[in-house]
């Protein structure tokens, strides 16, 4: 019984990890992000203004939603001089997110992914139709 859960782990395990180098491979072949930016019916995209505050390694912001002043801490990676790019959560203001563009992958970075996938996949139709 064991085995059986641990042989349906691994083949869960890798159906996931192929479906991902697919994904990733066919963004990079589009020339686009390898991670989406969060939906725009939860999420409102807004600009904040940064406050200066030496004593920890968070940026505090300043932002306004539905015309009431919010402030919130965040990591600094989409900070640009006194501006940051915040998302914050529709239903509940004081939640924010940070977004950060991973680039897409090279051209044969990308034909490598999906070349693994497919051998990850070969393999899998081997062993159940074989």
């Amino acid at each position: 019984m064991i085995g059986w859960i641990l042989c349906a782990v691994l083949v869960v395990g890798m159906n996931v990890f192929s479906l991902r180098l697919i994904w990733f491979g066919v963004r990079s072949f589009m020339g686009k992000t390898l991670n989406l930016p969060p939906s725009k019916r939860r999420w409102a995209r807004m600009r904040a203004e940064v406050i200066e505050d030496d004593e920890s390694d968070d940026r505090q912001v300043r932002y306004y939603y539905d015309y009431q002043e919010y402030t919130s801490k965040i990591g600094g990676s989409s900070v640009y001089g006194d501006k940051a790019m915040i998302y914050v959560r529709r239903s509940d203001p004081t939640v924010v997110k940070e977004f950060v563009p991973q680039p897409p992958m090279t051209k044969p970075a990308a034909i490598s992914c999906i070349f693994i996938a497919a051998v990850f996949m070969f393999f899998e139709a081997i062993f159940i139709f074989g």
